[in-house]
Parts: C-alpha cells; sequence; structure tokens
C-alpha cells in the first residue's frame, strides 16, 4: 500500500512538472547516449561511402568513367579525390547536384555533407555524417514530444513516446548511418505535426503554411520516400476539409503542398525522371557553376 502512495505520488509530480525541463533532461541523456554509439562508429557500408563521395567528388559521381573499370587504377590519392574536398573546390553544390542527376536521390542531404565537408579540406571524417544526423535526431525528439502533446498534454505518455524511440535500435541505426534517413524522418515528422495542427486549429496561421511548405520542400528534396509517407496524410486530410466544407484550409494547404514541390522539382531537374525510372542515371547534363 505505501509503495502505491509513493508510486502515485511521483506519477502526480511528473505530472505536474514542466515538460521541456522533463525532454531537456531527457534529449541530454539521449545526445551521450547516441555520441557513445557514434564514437564506437569502426566501419563503414558501401552507400556510406558513396555518401562522401557523392557529396565531395567534383562532378564525377564514380570513381570510374564511362563505366570501364578495366583500365581503372586504384590509389590512396584516388580514393582521397573521391571522398573528401579539394581545397578549391570548397562549397560547390554545383557539383553535388551533378553527381546526384548520376545517382538515385535528391541532393539535400549530400548538400550538408558537402557544406561540412569543404569546412575541413583535404580531410576524411565519420565525424562530418554523424554530427549532422545527431542535430537531425535532436530536432526529431523535440517534434515527436509536439506531435504527442498534439495528441495529449499527460506527461507520462510524452515521456514513454520520446524513451521508447529515442533510446531504440532503429534510432541508433539511424543515427550511426550515414545517410539521409534521419534527416528524411525530421522532415515527415514536421509536415505530419503541422498537419495535425491545420486540423486542430480553427483559422490557419502564415507560420503554419511557412512551416508546411518548408517540410514538403525538404522532404521531397531529400528523398522519395516522403512521398509514399505523405500521400495517405495529404488524402485523410483534404478528405476531412472538403467533406466539413472548410474549402479556405483545403486551398491553404494544397497550395503550401503546391509551393514545396514546385520549388523541389525546379531546383532538381531530373527529379520526375528518375521518380520514373526512366533516367537511366546518366540522362542529364548539368551546367557547372
Amino acid at each position: 500500500m505505501q509503495i502505491k502512495k509513493e508510486f502515485d505520488k511521483l506519477v502526480d509530480k511528473i505530472e505536474k512538472a514542466n515538460i521541456y525541463i522533463i525532454f531537456t533532461i531527457i534529449l541530454f541523456v539521449q545526445i551521450v547516449f547516441m555520441l557513445y554509439y557514434c564514437n564506437m562508429k569502426q566501419e563503414f557500408f558501401v552507400d556510406e561511402i558513396w555518401s562522401y563521395g557523392l557529396s565531395n567528388s567534383y562532378y564525377k559521381a564514380q570513381l570510374w568513367d564511362n563505366n570501364d573499370l578495366n583500365h581503372l587504377k586504384i590509389s590512396s590519392d584516388l580514393i582521397k579525390n573521391y571522398l573528401t574536398v579539394n581545397p578549391t573546390e570548397r562549397f560547390k553544390f554545383g557539383s553535388v547536384i551533378y553527381n546526384q542527376t548520376h545517382d538515385a536521390h535528391p541532393p539535400l542531404f549530400y548538400m550538408v555533407l558537402h557544406f561540412i565537408s569543404s569546412m575541413f579540406p583535404g580531410t576524411f571524417s565519420k565525424w562530418y555524417g554523424l554530427i549532422p544526423n545527431i542535430f537531425y535526431y535532436c530536432v526529431v525528439m523535440f517534434l515527436l514530444m509536439k506531435i504527442t502533446r498534439c495528441l495529449s498534454k499527460n506527461n507520462i505518455l510524452s515521456i514513454a513516446v520520446l524513451v521508447l524511440y529515442g533510446f531504440s535500435i532503429g534510432a541508433v541505426n539511424t543515427v550511426t548511418y550515414v545517410r539521409m534517413y534521419m534527416l528524411l524522418t525530421l522532415w515527415c515528422l514536421l509536415f505530419l505535426l503541422q498537419t495535425i495542427k491545420l486540423y486542430q486549429k480553427d483559422k490557419v496561421e502564415l507560420k503554419d503554411i511557412i512551416l508546411l511548405v518548408i517540410a514538403t520542400f525538404g522532404g521531397l528534396y531529400t528523398h522519395f520516400f516522403f512521398i509514399i509517407f505523405a500521400c495517405p496524410i495529404v488524402c485523410m486530410y483534404l478528405l476531412y476539409v472538403i467533406k466539413n466544407k472548410k474549402i479556405k484550409k483545403a486551398i491553404g494547404y494544397i497550395i503550401s503542398g503546391g509551393v514545396g514541390g514546385i520549388a523541389a522539382l525546379g531546383l532538381f531537374p531530373t527529379y520526375l525522371n528518375k521518380l520514373s525510372g526512366n533516367d537511366g542515371n546518366y540522362s542529364f547534363k548539368y551546367k557547372k557553376f
């Protein structure tokens, strides 16, 4: 009986506590947790090597030319030039976009990796990819908390969501894998959060529209999988607002998605070809700048 009373008191204290203080404490522990696993990372999967190469190799998506592997001479200089940024080729984002027209994904993740690598030319480090992932992870945890608070003001529920995902093997793998999936998670959750807010509000605010545009653009400019995530959410939201004759909200939502989508298409000209599988990875020549 005494244990139950003490437990009830603890629960009551947690429920009355400031959720942002709780979040800060949990996030600090989770950052240390992730840094531990990032520090343990010793090897790279081949896709992670391509992450660095496609980000930093100057207008050369692959190590070989014209698919000719027979006369390729592998050397340490060849590998270094492919994976790192030369001092004279820093912040060449046109090269990143060009390389991605020869690969399979939109360029945002690679542009960030190139930006960080450009600050340390001629060097290679796992941390150039891991530090951004940890930052994305922190934003993801904040968005998870905000989404949970939209559904319930119960602190216990918020803590459970933060702990169950934040310490999961899925979160660890996404942070320590130098690819675009943690950044994609960020855009997906931001898109979901803004849709929930629009659903709950009677009046659409400009900041919600702007954040929805950013989420749409960011998601589309990071990975095609964003479309798979967003489509069911968009359909359900539009069915709801149209059924309830909230036409202004429907128009605002469509315009937001349209602006974000058009921006992504405009800044990555082979988007539709890649989405349909008709680009062959070599169909577009991007002008150097």
